[in-house]
């Protein structure tokens, strides 16, 4: 069974307090379209939800009431597209990176020596990303193989950092532009 309301029909459906099932497609016409407003102690699992608003249509808003909106994807993307207009996120938007499970952190001192210091030569399974910290008094160079020099190298000025994205077969060394520099590796995998 499918149920179409138009918006030239004004619907109210009252749970009684208890709850309320729908199995399947619920279309809302182009007019505005209300869910109400719930309890303190609500909640609503609406489960999958396309909203289409047609163009020229007034905007889809949705309010939390002071209190949070939680979206979870059940292991899928979640697109949301402006359609070329523009998303306005009032207040704080905080995330989760998705996809990073397991993290490690490891040190390491890195110097002169030719050729450089290979960083995290023990790499993390499943790595995707690493962070380079160089908390050295000293300049450090980067190079995805031995061979790093100062000249040939990205420079991680000394008490900064560097985010690198690359795979857990490949690897990072390191060099210094003078004596020696205590180097932090923050790896995460997928």
């Amino acid at each position: 069974m499918s149920i179409t309301l138009d918006e030239l029909l004004s619907v109210s459906v009252d749970d009684g307090g208890g709850s309320l099932t729908v199995d399947g497609t619920v279309s809302l016409g182009a007019g505005a379209a209300s869910i109400g407003t719930l309890g303190a102690n609500d909640g609503v699992d609406i489960g999958d939800v396309t909203v289409n608003n047609a163009a020229g249509a007034s905007a889809v808003n949705i309010q939390d009431g002071g209190n949070s909106i939680t979206i979870d994807d059940g292991g899928s993307p979640i697109s949301i597209d402006d359609n070329g207009g523009s998303i306005t996120v009032d207040g704080t938007v905080a995330t989760t990176p998705g996809g990073l499970s397991t993290w490690q952190v490891s040190a390491t001192s890195v110097d002169t020596t030719a050729g450089g210091t290979e960083l995290a030569a023990t790499p993390l399974a499943n790595r995707v990303k690493m962070i380079v910290q160089n908390l050295g008094a000293n300049n450090i160079y980067v190079k995805d193989a031995t061979g790093v020099t100062t000249a040939n190298g990205l420079k991680i000025p000394k008490q900064s950092s560097q985010e690198i994205e690359l795979s857990a077969t490949a690897n990072i060394w390191a060099i210094t532009d003078a004596s020696t520099a205590d180097v932090r590796v923050a790896e995460y995998a997928a």
